[in-house]
């Protein structure tokens, strides 16, 4: 029905699905989509990288928490999925930041690695402020590819795989 229709319509989803967007006017709470955005530091061959990540704090600090990775690494992309989601969860949306151009021009697996080393350190400090907590992560398309990445590399990230939960179907191509 209707009802059920308007439920799942976000601003992005009205934007994208709609036949005709240019008629179309969407007007949104700014502070309802602004999360603080959490820069963890890190370092390649002496240089100084940003990590990114969302983070909209639970109302319980015990509550489970959340790790959400896309193809395109944003919250946008996890906006149906977020309006939905219990106050009490922590939700983290795991973002690139900035890649070094050499790492990028050694191609996809090398990018892989990268994103698969900050999610990494994104849950280990999460984790870390959050010890009594369940942690969940889903990812989708290339979110997908670097959750397998690191699950390849299990032995160095043993510490933060063994904690964490991954939640709903595998889906990348």
């Amino acid at each position: 029905g209707k009802a059920k229709e308007e439920l799942f319509l976000t601003p992005a989803r009205l934007l994208w699905d709609h036949p005709h967007p240019e008629t179309v006017e969407v007007f949104v709470d700014q502070q309802a989509l602004k999360w603080p955005t959490v820069t963890i530091p890190r370092v390649f061959k002496g240089e100084n990288y940003d990590f990114l990540v969302d983070i909209r704090e639970g109302t319980d600090p015990k509550g489970p928490v959340l790790f959400l990775t896309h193809g395109f690494m944003g919250r946008g992309t996890w906006e149906m999925q977020l309006a939905n989601l219990p106050p009490e969860w922590t939700v983290v949306s795991i973002h690139r930041g900035t890649v070094p151009e050499e790492i990028r021009k050694r191609g996809r697996q090398a990018l892989m690695e990268y994103f698969a080393e900050g999610a990494a350190m994104a849950m280990r400090q999460i984790g870390k402020k959050h010890p009594e907590s369940v942690l969940f992560w889903a990812d989708h398309s290339d979110g997908n590819m670097i959750r397998n990445t690191l699950y390849s590399q299990y032995k160095a990230h043993k510490d933060i795989l063994d904690r964490v939960q991954v939640v709903g179907p595998s889906n990348s191509f």
